[in-house]
């Protein structure tokens, strides 16, 4: 059951921020998109379904133009670093959903500091 909308939380907003630092093609459009935005969890995990106010749009070459990723578990289990999955989805040039998932599929423990991110696009996909 999906959950009511509700304005985007400050850390949610910072997570999209740094992922939108990216360069990439339309990523100014999507930065345009962020006041206003509104969300919904969709998955009991922490993945939210997003509402844009400005409507503005562009063609994107990827549903999912950028990705980030981070470990929730302390740095001293290095050795067997699970890492938690964040990938901005963009549909009729509109962001619609922040999946974040986990790669286990165990319980998210929390939710990045936004420079522990690491941020990939189709363009660097090898890129850390």
């Amino acid at each position: 059951m999906q959950s009511k909308w509700r304005p985007v939380s400050a850390i949610e907003l910072c997570i999209l921020e740094r992922m939108l630092i990216a360069e990439f093609p339309g990523v100014e459009v999507l930065r345009k998109q962020l006041p206003d935005l509104e969300v919904r969890e969709i998955d009991g995990e922490a993945s939210l379904e997003l509402k844009v106010a400005n409507q503005v749009r562009t063609i994107f070459k990827y549903p999912v133009p950028v990705e980030a990723s981070y470990s929730d578990i302390a740095p001293y289990q290095a050795l067997s670093q699970v890492h938690v999955h964040i990938l901005l989805h963009v549909n009729f040039g509109l962001m619609n959903e922040l999946e974040i998932y986990k790669d286990d599929g165990t319980t998210i423990e929390r939710l990045p500091e936004p420079a522990e991110l690491h941020i990939f696009t189709p363009e660097n996909w090898s890129n850390d």
